[in-house]
């Protein structure tokens, strides 16, 4: 068997930019389809701004004051904003099956990760800021996959390679 060569930088570059058209491609696609829902929704009012600008200097500062990861930060109050900009209105206004709706849609167009992490985030957002329960803990659950590791050790390649 003959293995391609290709230098690595070259390799890497072109993994790079595909990873980069398969986002814009992917982010297109979240976005056309929140626009189309998020019409027969209400608008957020200008008071409605102001305390979802209230809530969300809260949740940043809560999120700080507990010590979270700068990266949980940015990825728990990018949740918050991505419901708010889908749903355009407060996100305590949203019901069940409203949820379900923008999960359902996220799941098609991001990694099961992104869903975790947004549904981690809104939890937060309404445990922490709204001091309410969260009652949609259950809309989401990632299946769980297994999946061969990113690198293999020589063993396991000779057995994955005597397994075929």
């Amino acid at each position: 068997m003959r293995v391609l060569e290709i230098p690595l930088e070259l390799f890497v570059e072109q993994s790079r930019k595909a990873a980069e058209k398969q986002k814009a491609f992917m982010q297109y696609h979240f976005l056309t389809h929140f626009r189309v829902k998020s019409r027969g929704k209400n608008n957020m009012n200008s008071r409605d701004k102001k305390i979802f600008d209230t809530h969300y200097q809260q949740l940043l500062q809560c999120l700080k004051l507990q010590g979270k990861a700068d990266a949980t930060i940015d990825a728990y109050s990018r949740a918050l904003r991505r419901v708010t900009d889908h749903f355009n209105c407060m996100p305590e206004q949203l019901s069940p099956d409203d949820l379900k709706d923008y999960f359902s849609a996220l799941v098609d167009s991001h990694s099961w990760s992104t869903v975790k992490v947004d549904r981690l985030g809104l939890q937060f957002y309404w445990r922490h800021i709204l001091k309410k329960d969260w009652q949609w803990i259950d809309i989401v659950k990632p299946p769980k996959i297994k999946s061969i590791p990113d690198i293999l050790t020589l063993s396991e390649i000779e057995r994955l390679i005597a397994a075929t």
